[in-house]
């Protein structure tokens, strides 16, 4: 909901033209949830993030890594990524979560999750990472010793 938050929005133009159809297809919660996941949800290019894993593969992630994406959306840092990586995706906004694990039904993607109620231990491999783009995300500092 992050790339079209006026879709959600009577007043806005884009708005206008669908907010009655969403509102008819999203329960109330659905709803709820999606609208308030335009206050953080940000949509990075492809090419951004393109960039961001070379970055890291530079930086010595390794082929075979395990990647906390806490702020996971539809799973644009998960699709840019290598195939061989491991994903552990948490999305606070349902449909989008669902989206995600469909899209990348190997990896796991956590709905409405914690990072932590969901048994993620960063600390547990040294070849765990964490990438997003989530500047408003509470998430514990995790390192790696």
């Amino acid at each position: 909901w992050g790339g079209i938050p006026g879709a959600l929005d009577p007043k806005h133009k884009l708005g206008q033209r669908f907010v009655a159809e969403i509102e008819g297809l999203l329960t109330d919660e659905e709803l709820t949830s999606a609208k308030d996941s335009t206050l953080n949800a940000h949509f990075t290019s492809i090419p951004v993030i393109q960039e961001m894993h070379r970055g890291l593969v530079d930086l010595g992630l390794p082929a075979d890594a395990l990647i906390l994406e806490p702020s996971a959306g539809v799973g644009h840092f998960i699709g840019a990524g290598l195939p061989t990586y491991r994903w552990f995706g948490v999305e606070l906004d349902a449909i989008t979560g669902r989206i995600a694990s469909k899209i990348y039904p190997k990896q796991d993607i956590n709905v409405r999750g914690d990072v932590l109620a969901h048994g993620f231990n960063l600390r547990s491999s040294r070849r765990a990472w964490r990438v997003s783009d989530a500047p408003f995300l509470r998430c514990p500092k995790m390192s790696v010793p």
